[in-house]
């Protein structure tokens, strides 16, 4: 980072910074958990394999031939090279190099024309620290991860040529701007920000003619990829499709929910730099940096619209928010106290403690290196390979990178590449059949799938997954593990199939058992708890079919089945995930025994899971005041 004078001790600066960069790898260092990864990869090993930047769809069968996006093919190559060379392993090294050198830039920037001592080095790693936080969501393994490190270049540059108005490094970037170009759709940043320093200079008065020829330049420069010019009118209908705000998770506009109901932990980085950088540019009259104003203004309204161009703001509201840092600390005479070693020590400590905080405590961003347990269909692709499993397949939209990645020769239905192969109807269509009968019918015929690899992820409570499926007589379940479910169609060639795995009674529904009320009805009841011993039987880890029984030997004869009943829940309770509706089901059945005390435990215990259990919230009105 910045070197520091002789007046300081180099040592604890030192420390200070390791600490930062130990906390930054910690960060960095997640497990694969985004879906897109895998089909980036896939390209990646596509373009290496026929050496050319320019390929066609060889993924699906909907779009099969079809003309894809291409401009981010070197960022695909390096992550398939980097994965290639040393496995995930590889690929966290390219990530963690790729943050170290956007980080190291960021740096770089406030050091140009600063004296550096202890009150810059603390207020550089408190801000590089909430930069670090409000990027964290948005730290997957994909080609924006490019953008990053070109912004930071870019910035650097810039400002460097702010105090040196002779600096030459000026004209590397038109070069830098044609490998962005071909690694990420970030790419635009680039004639921005010349754009912005030129209009700065405009309005200070100050006659440069070599930026606005720069700033033609790199935006030529940033045509010369596959894509040509048509990155623009892509990108523009993108961020003008209201669609995909709609069925785009991180293309969704910013909320006051998201920025504090329960997501907002992810959010509190972006809003330290926004207010921070506000409190710069406007109290602390920092908007005399044309500039840096104009940026800040460029950069801050996108993420209102778009919730994933808050990592691009975070990496420009750095230097607004560093300034601010800075004046916060010598205003409130910080300055003497910060000069000694106690003070960047006592820094190292805190930071250590917040990598030992953060680090093992999230399960969304999980520390490690490889694929994230429960969000790749492992499994449910053994299944399929171990039994010769064939036929055209529909997929959840969050597997089909996966899929073609493990299963080469397995094309699906779609994957992650909207707007970039697959157009918005096609990607509202899917939706529809995700969640209608009719449409799924449709497509079925259409498409002529025989196979469904689905995503059971309760988290998401069917978004990814036909729940109307389990009262369809002509799909049945054949594999169902607690993250993905296989069916496959009533059909000849699945006979063998099905009468061997198939589920007779119970249906993958997220514990919505309404559909055991049809079966009540076509069914004897010998049959049906026959056909449940069956499907417990199959896999008796599976929590959902233990409670199928449960609900419909209650529903049959809860005093007759009472001991039945008790036992598949005792089961049931020994299994995860822990149920609210679980513990509530028992405490019914307790009552019904007469044990008040051991039903009223059972109740509290469900509204310790889900304050709004509906078993609960009826047990203490049957059981009264305590």
């Amino acid at each position: 980072m910045c070197s520091f004078s002789h007046r300081n001790n180099r040592v604890f600066s030192w420390c200070l910074i390791s600490t930062f960069v130990v906390l930054l790898v910690g960060v960095a260092v997640t497990k694969v958990a985004d879906y897109d990864f895998w089909w980036h990869l896939n390209l990646g090993r596509q373009i290496f394999d026929k050496m050319t930047p320019v390929v066609v769809d060889q993924f699906s069968y909907t779009f099969s031939g079809a003309d894809q996006f291409n401009g981010e093919w070197l960022a695909d190559l390096f992550i398939y090279l980097s994965y290639s060379l040393g496995g995930f392993g590889g690929v966290a090294v390219l990530k963690i190099l790729l943050l170290s050198a956007t980080f190291y830039l960021l740096a770089q920037v406030v050091c140009l024309g600063r004296e550096q001592d202890n009150v810059t080095l603390v207020a550089l790693v408190l801000s590089l620290v909430v930069v670090l936080f409000a990027l964290r969501f948005r730290l997957f393994i994909r080609p924006f991860l490019f953008s990053y490190l070109f912004l930071a270049l870019f910035l650097f540059v810039l400002q460097k040529y702010r105090h040196d108005f002779s600096c030459r490094l000026l004209w590397i970037l038109p070069v830098l701007e044609v490998i962005w170009a071909n690694c990420s759709k970030g790419f635009f940043f680039g004639p921005l920000l010349v754009g912005l320093m030129a209009i700065s200079n405009l309005l200070e008065g100050r006659r440069d003619k070599r930026i606005w020829a720069l700033a033609l330049l790199t935006l030529g420069a940033s045509c010369l990829s596959p894509e040509g010019a048509r990155l623009y009118s892509m990108l523009t209908a993108i961020m003008t499709d209201s669609r995909s705000t709609m069925l785009v998770g991180e293309q969704q506009s910013l909320t006051a929910q998201l920025l504090w109901g329960q997501s907002w932990h992810y959010f509190v980085g972006f809003q330290m730099l926004f207010a921070g950088s506000l409190v710069y540019l406007v109290a602390m009259k920092g908007w005399r940096n044309i500039f840096l104003l104009l940026v800040f203004l460029a950069f801050a309204i996108p993420p209102f619209f778009m919730v994933r161009m808050i990592d691009f703001f975070a990496l420009i509201a750095f230097l607004p928010f560093y300034l601010f840092c800075e004046k916060l600390l010598v205003r409130f005479r910080l300055v003497v106290f910060l000069r000694s070693n106690t003070a960047i020590g006592g820094m190292s400590v805190l930071l250590l403690c917040l990598l030992l905080y953060a680090v093992p405590n999230n399960s969304t961003y999980a520390f490690g290196i490889g694929p994230k347990e429960k969000n790749t269909p492992v499994g449910a692709l053994a299944f399929l390979e171990k039994n010769n499993v064939e036929g055209r397949l529909f997929n959840s939209y969050p597997y089909g990178g996966y899929i073609t990645w493990m299963s080469p020769k397995r094309k699906v239905f779609i994957d992650g590449r909207v707007n970039q192969l697959y157009p918005p109807d096609f990607h509202e269509g899917y939706f529809r059949i995700i969640g209608e009968p009719s449409q799924w019918a449709a497509a079925e015929k259409t498409w002529g799938f025989t196979v469904a690899i689905l995503e059971y992820d309760k988290l998401s409570m069917g978004r990814h997954y036909p729940v109307h499926l389990a009262t369809n007589p002509d799909w049945m379940p054949v594999y169902w593990d607690r993250d993905s479910v296989v069916y496959v169609k009533d059909i000849p060639k699945h006979f063998e199939l099905i009468e061997r795995y198939g589920y007779r009674v119970a249906r993958p529904t997220f514990y919505d058992l309404e559909y055991l009320k049809h079966t009540q009805a076509s069914s004897s009841r010998a049959e049906t708890i026959a056909g449940l011993n069956a499907d417990i039987a199959r896999d008796p880890n599976n929590q959902e079919v233990r409670l199928a029984k449960v609900y419909y030997l209650y529903n049959s004869n809860a005093s007759y089945y009472r001991k039945e009943i008790l036992a598949e829940l005792d089961a049931s309770l020994s299994l995860e995930p822990d149920l609210a509706q679980e513990h509530s089901a028992l405490g019914v059945m307790l009552l019904l025994e007469g044990n008040q005390k051991g039903a009223l435990r059972a109740a509290e215990e469900a509204l310790r899971i889900n304050p709004a259990d509906e078993g609960a919230l009826y047990l203490l009105e049957r059981l009264g005041p305590k």
